[in-house]
This record gives C-alpha cells, structure tokens and sequence, in this order.
C-alpha cells in the first residue's frame, strides 16, 4: 500500500573542492507563522549527492542547511536554503466524495437457521475525481459506511465495501441516518455522504394477494391464488382466509375466519362451500397483513339438496351463558360485546381521559357465549349445519378527545376499526349421539362454519378474543341453522305373505316421506293398500280380485330427509 510523507526534498549546488566526499543536513523548527525559530537545530542525516530528502515532517515552517565534509573530516561553513512551509497532503485536492443514490430494503433467510431479516442497501456513486491523488499513484483502496439512529448521536461504523454497495443485515426498523466515505491508498479518506431513510424491516405489510380465483368441486370451494412474492410470507408466513355471509359490501374487520391455517409458500386450498364472500389476506411471519383483502363472491352454496328443519336464534336478546360478555340493550339492534375489565371505583384517571364510558380500564381479552339451549333432532342422522355469526368492531379508546395527530393523518373519519383484524369470533359445536335430556356424552368442541355431523343432539356456542383490549365486538346476529339433506331409500326383493308386511327403514327420515310401489307377479284384478304410513314405515298388503289376501314380491323406494 502506498504510504504519503510529508516530504521535503533539498537540492544544492555540488562543493568545487575535489577532496569532499560528503554532505551533512540539518533543519529548525519555526513557529506557526514561520517567522521566528521554535527550537534548536537538528540533524538530518548526511549524503554523498548534491540532494537530500526529509520525511515524516510535521506540518508547520523549517529552516534548513547544508555544508560539505571533506576526507580529512574539515568542514566548511553551513548553506542556509531558507525557511519553507510543510503544508502535508493538503496540498492535494481532497479525495472525491461518493455520491449517495439511496437506501432499499428486502428480505433474505439466514443461514443459521434464525429465518428471515431484513436488509437495508446503501448504494453510491464511485469516488473517481481523484486525478492529483492518482498522478501520485494513488487509489481509492475501500469504502467506510456507518449507520446511526436519527435520534443517536453517535455513529457507528458497520463495516467496509470495495465496490458501491453495502448490505446492512439484520436490519430493525425505524428512522435512520446512513453515510459512506472513500478512503485512498494513503489512509486518506474523503467527507462523509449521508442519506436519512424510513427502514420499515419486517413491520412492512406484504404484497396483497393476486389472481384469487374459486372453482367448485364436489359441492366443495376449491381456491388458488399467485403464488406470494414476499420472502416472510414464503418462510413462516401465512394465508388468512375469511368469509362473511354478505354477497355486497363485505369487509374484512367483520367477517370471521374459515379454515385452518395455510402455509405461506402454497397457493391452494379447498374449503367449505357456502354462500357470501370470501375474503385472503397475505400474513408475515411477524404476523403483518397485507393492506387490502382479495375477494371472490359466491351464490351457488351447494349442489346438494338441503331441507329446512330447525333454526335457533340467539340474537337480539342473547339468552344463553355469558363469559365475560354482556349484552348491550340500548344498542339498535342490541348486541353482545365484551364487558369491561375494571369496576369504576377502581378507575384513577380523571373522566375526561376516559375512552367509552363501559369499557374504561381495558376491555376483558377473551369472552364466550354459549347458546342458552341444545338442539335435539330426536335420532341420529347426517345434518347440515350452518351457523350465521355477523358482527362489527370498534375501538373504544378512539374518541374525538383522544386524538393528538394532525387531522390529515387520520385513516378514516368514521370508519372506527378499519385495521383491528385482532378481534377474532369463532363459533363452536358439540355434539351427541345420545337423549340430550337424560345423561348424555358429548363431544369435545369443535370449531364449525359450516359442516355435516351424524349425531343426533348438537350444542354451540361462540368465543371471542382480542389482543388490543381497547378494540370491541359487537354481535348483532347470532344463529344457526340445520337442514336434513335428501335422501333416498330403496329396497327390493320383499315378499308379503297373505297378510300386512311392515317395512321399517333402515334410517329413519325427518318428516313422512314418499312411497312408490313397484309390485312383481301381479295377476288381473290384483291391487294393495298402504297403510300405517310414518317417518320410519309403513304397511302394506296386496290383495286379489276377491278381495282375498295374497302373496307377492314388491320393491319400494322412499324419497324425503
């Protein structure tokens, strides 16, 4: 590497006595202005030309002298070269500044297994206005960059590039000063270059999902999507799939989660098929969603024949178990909602810092309800069920009062709750085989948002959850319906006997269904009659001509839920 001194380089003319062999040089230090001495004279050193060379000098004023030696050691008077400024590198141009062109963030995944960071990349313009330095064989050798807080005072230097880029890996988020400055050959480096950026790191929301599409299979919502872009959302991230039974005007904050969780780096998925909106959101794997949810609208539930059989309403008056939930009556239409945490004599703020009036101190984290009776269809059979859940959210620490940014900044005025996806609702179901009003075993709970269980009883009930415990859920619709599919049965192959023959089928239908008769031997004459008719059979016996009782073989299909 090449080394600057502050060198000093004395010519002289050569002695005319043929006998000197040698030359001895001294200098003097002055002071700052260089016009008195600082300080004794001190040797040099001695050559044996007519030029002498100084380095290391510090920068300030010197004076310098030079006398011959001759063979028999007599000297001759001193030369005096006069008084000269050392002035160091400064008299070179300083070395060029980079040019800052901005800093831009990504993601990657380590390779220690510590999953993904964030990286921020400061890039530059070479220094390359460096003629002077470079006339002296001197080159820009590397680049120092440093980072700092904008609320810090004191940088830190992160490390070295060769080139005109650098990786600041593991990057927190937050306001940051980043600098850079070239540094030559000589050690001599050139100002600093400095950029301030907004590095959002892993707080950053992912790319909105694209290319949301349905395809029904099998009476089953079969979803694909473009596959995610963001690197957070691949590696430990997710796909959050919602669904609201409105076919117009869904939102996200109020619709409630479907299906299970989905790994970020697939693009498919197959869930239940129902009638509304369904509604995807990419998530991070710090638990950041993408700003705007991806749609796709269905009115074709299914292409299975269901019948109406029972429909339990909770709402408005929310009779059933109530776990740190209350309902709220003079809400129209009234609603169920999480009560709040903190008794009023317990409060020490002053009124006017209070957000809603019952939910001052923090809303309770968690709440259930359980409906305030089972449903028992009387046998056990396969049931559709569907429950209806409709709610909205809001923020209870959100008062006009309360708010301290500039009004421009606001998100919305009067959409409360736009980004509160903390509020979860999900209902439940347990079911039994059993007489519900004896001693009956139930399942353990499930989750449902629609689904078909053989059971014979079932009971509900909904959880809700938050982790802002000033965000509340208002539940205005609470209910769930239960169909009996179609269904059929056919048998054939049955002979009477000259009497009544009693078909008991094998499952029993919900309601009395159809009968047809398909009767094999018949002669002229012949006839039969039904009789006895329910929802688990029926008797029949055929007759001849003489209305006398006879054998014959019939099939029978029966046609009903």
């Amino acid at each position: 590497m090449p080394q600057l001194h502050n060198r000093v380089t004395l010519n002289w003319e050569r002695s005319e006595d043929a006998f000197v062999y040698k030359y001895e040089v001294q200098s003097q230090a002055y002071n700052a202005t260089g016009t008195a001495t600082a300080g004794p004279w001190t040797d040099r050193g001695e050559t044996l030309s007519s030029s002498y060379i100084i380095d290391d000098l510090e920068v300030g004023y010197y004076a310098f002298r030079v006398r011959a030696v001759n063979t028999v050691n007599v000297k001759s008077a001193w030369l005096e070269l006069g008084v000269q400024q050392v002035k160091g590198d400064s008299v070179l141009d300083p070395v060029d500044v980079p040019a800052v062109n901005g800093v831009t963030e990504s993601l990657y995944v380590t390779t220690n297994g510590s999953g993904v960071k964030a990286k921020a990349r400061l890039t530059w313009a070479a220094s390359t206005n460096n003629t002077e330095w470079e006339a002296i064989g001197v080159y820009i050798d590397y680049y120092e960059c440093a980072r700092k807080l904008d609320s810090d005072s004191q940088w830190e230097t992160i490390g070295f590039s060769d080139g005109t880029f650098f990786d600041f890996l593991d990057q927190q988020p937050g306001t940051y000063d980043f600098r850079v400055r070239a540094v030559n050959d000589a050690g001599v480096a050139s100002a600093w270059s400095t950029v301030r950026q907004v590095v959002y790191g892993l707080t950053a929301r992912p790319a909105d999902i694209t290319g949301l599409s349905l395809q029904i299979i099998n009476g089953q919502a079969h979803f694909g999507w473009t596959p995610a872009t963001d690197l957070d959302v691949k590696v430990g991230g997710t796909i959050r799939f919602r669904y609201s039974t409105l076919t117009s005007g869904a939102e996200w904050k109020n619709a409630i989660d479907i299906g299970q969780q989905i790994a970020g780096s697939t693009n498919g998925v197959v869930l239940p098929l129902l009638s509304g909106t369904y509604m995807a959101k990419a998530v991070d794997s710090t638990g950041n969603e993408s700003e705007n949810a991806a749609q796709v609208v269905t009115t074709v539930p299914s292409l299975l024949n269901l019948n109406f059989v029972v429909l339990n309403e909770q709402d408005p008056t929310f009779p059933g178990t109530k776990t740190n939930m209350v309902v709220d009556e003079t809400a129209v239409p009234p609603v169920l909602k999480l009560q709040a945490d903190l008794a009023i004599d317990s409060i020490t703020q002053y009124m006017d810092e209070w957000g809603l009036f019952d939910a001052v101190g923090g809303l309770e984290p968690a709440g259930s309800y359980e409906f305030d009776d089972y449903i028992d269809l009387g046998f056990k059979q396969t049931w559709r069920v569907t429950p209806t859940l409709a709610f909205t959210v809001g923020d209870t620490a959100d008062t006009i009062d309360q708010r301290t940014a500039y009004l421009d900044s606001w998100k919305d005025w009067d959409d409360n709750g736009k980004d509160m996806t903390d509020v979860t609702a999900t209902i439940y179901v347990a079911t039994t085989d059993d007489d519900p009003s004896g001693s009956p075993t139930w399942s353990s709970w499930k989750k449902i948002v629609v689904g078909d269980y053989e059971a014979r009883a079932f009971k509900f009930k909904v959880e809700v959850s938050i982790t802002d415990t000033s965000h509340q859920i208002y539940i205005s619709t609470l209910e769930v319906e239960i169909d009996a599919p179609d269904r059929t049965e056919w048998v054939k192959g049955n002979t009477t006997g000259t009497g009544v023959f009693g078909v008991t089928y094998t499952s029993r239908f919900y309601v009395e269904p159809s009968v047809a008769i398909t009767a094999q031997d018949m002669n002229s004459g012949d006839y039969y009659t039904i009789s006895n008719q329910s929802e688990t059979g029926f008797d029949i016996q055929f007759f001849n001509s003489g209305a006398s009782g006879v054998s014959r073989t019939f099939n029978y299909f029966s046609r009903g839920f």
